[in-house]
């Protein structure tokens, strides 16, 4: 009985793997078409700009999608800790303690 070539099970696999990845990623629908199905609670600002137009107008006012310059211009990212000193006194207490 003739041997088959060494290099055509590997090929095999390969060809396998191939058109199942392919049809995984046919099959995966598009990141701005998922983006506005997150669930409400942990739903953030998407990245995708483009989902927005796969979102209700309540969702994009919420989100502030409507006018995102003025929504981030008065987003405060930093804010002073009120009684700093006293917080790093007892974090460095808790610390020591260990």
């Amino acid at each position: 009985m003739p041997r088959a070539s060494p290099f055509f099970r590997p090929a095999l696999i390969f060809t396998a793997l191939l058109l199942a990845s392919s049809f995984a990623l046919r099959v995966l629908p598009l990141a701005a078409e998922s983006a506005h199905s997150v669930p409400p609670p942990a739903l953030d600002t998407p990245a995708n700009p483009q989902a927005a137009q796969f979102m209700t107008p309540q969702q994009v006012k919420s989100l502030h999608l409507d006018d995102v310059d003025n929504y981030q211009r008065h987003i405060y990212f930093w804010q002073d800790v009120p009684r700093r000193a006293k917080y790093v006194e007892i974090w460095n207490e808790v610390k020591a303690a260990q």
